[in-house]
């Protein structure tokens, strides 16, 4: 059975994720969305997290749910970016699929980097998901965090133009929030906070996340370079959570429902829109930049969700 509060939670975050891709980064408050929208991403992976089965049916299930689709988006985008877009070689087009990261940004849909990151990562946290010590995940969570700004300076030096192969410099991050994803679904129940102190702590957070928000140097932001970043993440995120907790509605946990076919084709669609002016378009008509990025925002969804409805009709139909 589904979790409606993850499927809303999911629901909000995908919104933040189409928006963010969606060129709102002239605007202020992109750079506070960056800073929990991927973490909590991972978070909730964490928290899904299920290691019941063999390492062997693990891995074929994860290869079915992220590589394939993975596959099937890279196509879509090399064989749109060639049509519409631009003509790309043989070798960089071998290059943005084996390597993908910020490579993927030849074929116009780099926000697919997140499958095949998600696959090796969930690897990775398979054996340490069947630590039973709680201590010990946490010990191993501020390692992981305290580790991850070296980390990246480390890759930069090496893969200069944060061209890093298979995001390899978000690894200790990554596994740092799903085992804090993870700790959260343990002890979950234990945890017993009331409304007022709801309030109280979800201010407290907010003032403290839009701080280091403010002061971290905007390069730096989505990169994972410096401590102010982690720190903000980790304070925006539990009120997110507590802000969306008693919180449905059945157009985001649709959303949420589809957040892989909206991840796959989002940004790809957005290029598509923006090389044939569609933003000039609109703006022509005297509407704000902000206002465009999310109209688009919303087209873009719109789009991608009668795609699928279309998509699984047809299944149905062929099916019968």
């Amino acid at each position: 059975m589904r979790d409606k509060y993850i499927d809303h939670l999911k629901g909000i975050l995908i919104i933040l994720v189409v928006l963010g891709h969606s060129y709102l980064k002239k605007v202020g408050i992109f750079w506070i969305i960056y800073r929990f929208h991927m973490p909590l991403f991972f978070m909730i992976s964490g928290y899904l997290f299920n290691n019941t089965r063999t390492i062997k049916e693990f891995t074929k299930r994860k290869f079915k749910t992220l590589i394939i689709p993975y596959i099937i988006y890279f196509i879509i985008s090399l064989i749109v970016t060639n049509l519409f877009l631009t003509k790309i070689d043989f070798l960089t087009t071998i290059n943005a699929f084996f390597l993908n990261g910020k490579y993927l940004i030849y074929v116009n849909n780099w926000a697919i980097w997140f499958l095949p990151f998600l696959f090796y990562i969930s690897l990775l946290f398979y054996p340490i998901s069947k630590i039973k010590d709680d201590k010990k995940l946490l010990l191993l969570t501020i390692i992981l965090f305290i580790i991850s700004v070296p980390t990246y300076k480390i890759f930069n030096k090496i893969y200069p133009n944060e061209f890093f192969p298979l995001t390899l410099q978000a690894v200790p991050p990554a596994l740092a929030y799903m085992i804090s994803g993870l700790l959260y679904k343990r002890n979950k129940d234990k945890i017993k906070i009331t409304y007022n102190k709801k309030i109280v702590i979800s201010i407290i957070f907010f003032i403290l996340g839009i701080y280091f928000s403010l002061c971290t140097i905007l390069s730096e932001i989505i990169r994972l370079s410096t401590y102010r970043y982690i720190a903000t993440s980790l304070l925006l995120i539990p009120l997110i959570l507590m802000l969306t907790k008693d919180n449905h509605n059945k157009i985001i946990e649709y959303l949420g429902r589809n957040t892989l076919v909206i991840l796959g084709l989002h940004r790809l669609l957005i290029q598509v829109l923006m090389n044939y002016k569609f933003y000039d378009y609109l703006n022509s008509y005297n509407i704000s930049y902000e206002s465009t990025c999310v109209l688009i925002s919303f087209l873009v969804i719109v789009i991608i969700c009668l795609f699928n409805e279309l998509n699984l009709y047809l299944k149905k139909r062929v099916y019968k």
